[in-house]
């Protein structure tokens, strides 16, 4: 038997995940118009600066919503301490590409469009408040 109002929770969160995703998906492609006619490795960066927080986000929520219910309180914890943990490590480690791998990344145009990600991460679910 399961309890209907902590499946339409579950239903209501995968959704807002799903929209924060596209939402930021949206911003990513925005920002590669925006410096399509730049230079090539100011594309790039954008592009990776893009991929990093749309990576390490969607790791975060899939960590986050792996265990639902009231009976997983504590799995729901651990999952929001483990997906900020893997989340900065994550990033880290793709900076750490970026600017030691990567001799063409401009850090201006990575750092701005990283942000720009984070933002729209903050700002998606007050877009689609009800």
């Amino acid at each position: 038997m399961t309890n209907a109002p902590a499946r339409k929770l579950l239903v209501r969160s995968d959704s807002i995940a799903v929209t924060v995703l596209i939402f930021q998906i949206s911003v990513a492609l925005a920002l590669l118009v925006a410096t399509f006619f730049l230079q090539k490795s100011w594309i790039l960066s954008v592009v990776w600066g893009c991929l990093v927080g749309i990576l390490a986000n969607l790791f975060f929520a899939r960590r986050l919503f792996a265990a639902s219910g009231a009976q997983q309180a504590k799995n729901i914890v651990r999952g929001l301490y483990l997906g900020a943990a893997g989340k900065l490590l994550i990033v880290i480690s793709l900076f750490w590409l970026a600017f030691t791998k990567m001799p063409f990344m401009q850090p201006l145009p990575l750092l701005m469009s990283f942000f720009c990600i984070q933002i729209a991460h903050a700002v998606a679910p007050l877009l689609w408040r009800k």
